[in-house]
């Protein structure tokens, strides 16, 4: 028999900037649902912190002073030297072709997106999970998804939608993953290059960090170069190419037909 499941669902943010949290539920009691609106609340908060401190657009930011020649934000903030240790070592593991340096400045914009969704997440979905009778948590923004299960028998549905298009390319069932999908025009802080023929980029990881900076990484460095990359990390996914279309890898493999091709 399979077993009946609740949910509780809401949007938070900006209409540019909005983020979705998603609990299932064995029963949407009262407990559940003060749970559910506290753990709402908190990453409201949590998100207006992180904007005030690390938004390149606010003049107060740590960010700003940073690209100022302030060393103060290294010093007097462990999240912001957390962050630019973390951004130096993704711009290492992808050989540069994710990048903080933006307009001659550093700008961990796109990292610190998924960032805000695992610190997020960890912080005040994921506990909820004790709870007996919640079976599930999602945090997302649209293109970063982080999930988790706490029950064998449930999984989330994540569909994968074409480019420009509203037909599925791919649709994967999940426990307990980070899941994040880019075109080159949701990426506003970082360089792409007009080169790269990869239309879009789906990543999984245990993490939304990492997915996201290698699905950075992939629309960067393009099609001919990100089997090496997909190779040498071990990388799960899907990539969609202008002219060879939807291309899936698994564990750094993407078969021999895709190698043929190219």
């Amino acid at each position: 028999m399979t077993e009946k499941y609740n949910s509780l669902s809401c949007k938070i943010g900006e209409l540019d900037n909005q983020y979705s949290i998603k609990l299932i539920t064995r029963d949407n009691n009262e407990t559940v649902k003060e749970l559910f609106n506290v753990a709402t609340e908190n990453i409201k908060k949590y998100l207006k912190e992180m904007d005030e401190k690390f938004s390149p657009l606010k003049k107060d930011s740590l960010v700003v002073a940073f690209q100022s020649g302030s060393q103060k934000p290294l010093i007097e903030s462990d999240t912001f030297s957390d962050i630019y240790t973390q951004t130096v070592i993704a711009e290492q593991m992808t050989h540069h072709y994710f990048s903080t340096n933006f307009g001659s400045k550093y700008d961990p914009t796109e990292f610190i997106k998924g960032w805000i969704i695992d610190e997020g997440f960890n912080k005040y979905l994921k506990p909820l999970l004790k709870e007996n009778e919640i079976v599930a948590v999602k945090f997302s923004d649209g293109s970063d998804t982080l999930i988790n299960t706490s029950d064998s028998d449930y999984h989330w549905t994540i569909s994968i939608m074409k480019p420009v298009s509203d037909q599925i390319a791919a649709t994967y069932y999940l426990q307990n993953a980070a899941i994040t999908t880019l075109e080159k025009t949701d990426v506003k802080h970082a360089l792409i290059s007009n080169k790269s023929h990869i239309q879009q980029v789906t990543v999984i990881n245990s993490n939304v960090t990492d997915a996201r900076v290698w699905a950075i990484a992939g629309l960067a460095v393009g099609t001919r170069e990100f089997p090496k990359l997909i190779a040498e990390s071990h990388l799960t996914g899907m990539m969609v190419d202008e002219k060879l279309g939807n291309i899936n890898f698994r564990e750094g493999s993407l078969g021999d037909i895709f190698m043929k091709k190219y």
